[in-house]
């Protein structure tokens, strides 16, 4: 009966079956172990399924195609990058800058050059997993590599807004100045010169949309205190479009995915459609009676909040107002859209979750004791954060509509936050940007030292860009 006892069972069931059995193991150290008991056992986990279950388990994303070529390296090469402590790199800080934009660099992995519109064939789940684990490790162990400080005069005033993405960092300033250094070390690139008075106010990226009709390089949109919307080339610093039409400032921008379509809001309370291709006027949204405070989009359909107390959703190629969402009783600062949805946020300390497709009040969401600036919508994991003027930041599930999390964040005004599925990161008044557990709400680390006060914050996986006053 011996034989029989040393039989292996997981070779001898049906691969589907046997891939099924290793579901129900979710570390991937236990199964890189695994793979040395035989020569199908090491095939049946080194299956590309079983990396991408993996990632999936992780809240990993799958920004992956198939097909996809098998993985350069082997299972014990992944067992010994798990087994191994993530880099651990000196972090330089200056104190005497005023205005700081600061990269960490997390976990290196190869990038196409710039201006390189061929993407790279997509990796194996496998391989992706190795990227994205040794990265996770190195947010939450730290410290990271400083790979560029820049330095602004005292008199260079505040930054209104951040665009980042792999090829660029474009920085706006009250002054009207628009800031573009490189995306991956941060070195300084050149000034874009063009607005007029003082401040810069909105910016928005329009780089992958750019590709997407047919415009080399990358663009970006700006609007500011001229009232001018510009449209730019990003590689060589010239002003492709200068749009007017508003009255007065341009307070906020959003470009459409895979259109050369820019919307605008202003303090004169309209909303504007551009297309920045031709660079056109498209249609002149009117409705609100004050300022438009912010700006969202999802397909061919955008929302506005202004100070009015009332947000409004529009068709952007009729220019039609569908509904009108009114319930604030003070103004309205934040708004998010995912196409289903529509959440403000406003001065009156609440949340309102309404229908995008009847109008009508959804949820009411409280918990704030004062103004709500920072929203982030994820219909993914159907969850909202929010943050606040009294340094709280609210995780709520658009389930149930009820608060997950509540996180006493900081001793001031929350400025910046940014989920995914694995960690949140929140910036404050009172200097600090710190890192929490997602699924548990539990602090973490701060992501660098102290400051006077934290304009932005931005990441885009191994790289984060901070903006702040020291």
């Amino acid at each position: 009966i011996e034989p029989r006892l040393q039989r292996d069972f997981l070779a001898s069931l049906p691969a589907e079956l046997a891939l099924h059995v290793l579901s129900f193991v979710d570390d991937p150290k236990t199964l890189t172990r695994a793979a040395r008991v035989s020569k199908a056992w090491y095939n049946l986990i080194d299956a590309d399924e079983t990396w991408k279950r993996l990632c999936l388990h992780n809240g990993y994303p799958l920004p992956l195609q198939s097909p996809r070529p098998p993985s350069s390296f082997s299972l014990s090469e992944l067992r010994d990058a798990l087994d191994a402590p993530p880099p651990q790199v000196d972090l330089t800080s200056r104190r005497t800058t005023t205005t700081q934009i600061v990269s960490r660099h997390r976990h290196r992995h190869h990038s196409t050059q710039r201006g390189n519109n061929h993407d790279p064939p997509p990796p194996s789940y496998k391989s992706h997993f190795k990227h994205a684990h040794q990265t996770a490790q190195s947010w939450l162990l730290g410290p990271g590599r400083l790979l560029s400080t820049q330095m602004s005069a005292a008199d260079n005033g505040v930054v209104t807004s951040l665009a980042f993405d792999s090829e660029w960092i474009v920085v706006a300033m009250e002054t009207s100045q628009v800031h573009v250094f490189e995306g991956d070390e941060g070195g300084y690139v050149r000034t874009l010169e063009g607005h007029q008075q003082s401040g810069v106010w909105c910016l928005r990226s329009a780089c992958s949309t750019a590709r997407g009709w047919g415009q080399d390089g990358a663009v970006l949109v700006s609007g500011g205190c001229d009232r001018t919307v510009r449209v730019w080339d990003v590689s060589t610093g010239y002003c492709i479009h200068t749009l007017t039409g508003h009255t007065s400032t341009v307070r906020c921008l959003r470009v459409l995915d895979s259109r050369p379509l820019a919307i605008s809001g202003s303090r004169d309370g309209t909303v504007r459609v551009w297309d920045i291709d031709k660079g056109e006027a498209v249609h002149v949204l009117n409705g609100h009676a004050a300022s438009v405070r912010a700006i969202d989009v999802c397909g061919s359909r955008a929302v506005s909040a202004s100070y009015d107390m009332t947000c409004r959703l529009w068709d952007v190629d009729s220019g039609e107002c569908l509904h009108v969402f009114r319930g604030h009783t003070s103004k309205i600062y934040s708004v998010a859209f995912d196409g289903e949805r529509v959440v403000t946020g406003s001065l009156d300390s609440t949340v309102r979750v309404w229908s995008a497709h009847d109008g009508n009040l959804i949820a009411l969401l409280q918990g704030h004791s004062t103004l709500v600036g920072q929203l982030q919508l994820d219909p993914y994991t159907d969850t909202l954060l929010t943050g606040g003027s009294d340094g709280r930041v609210i995780v709520f599930s658009l389930e149930s509509y009820q608060p997950v999390h509540v996180l006493e964040a900081h001793s001031t005004s929350v400025t910046c936050l940014q989920f995914d599925r694995k960690f949140i990161v929140t910036g404050g008044n009172d200097g600090r940007i710190k890192l929490w557990d997602f699924r548990t709400g539990t602090y973490i680390r701060d992501l660098c030292d102290p400051s006077i006060g934290i304009w932005r914050v931005v990441i885009r996986d191994d790289k984060m860009v901070t903006l702040s006053r020291r």
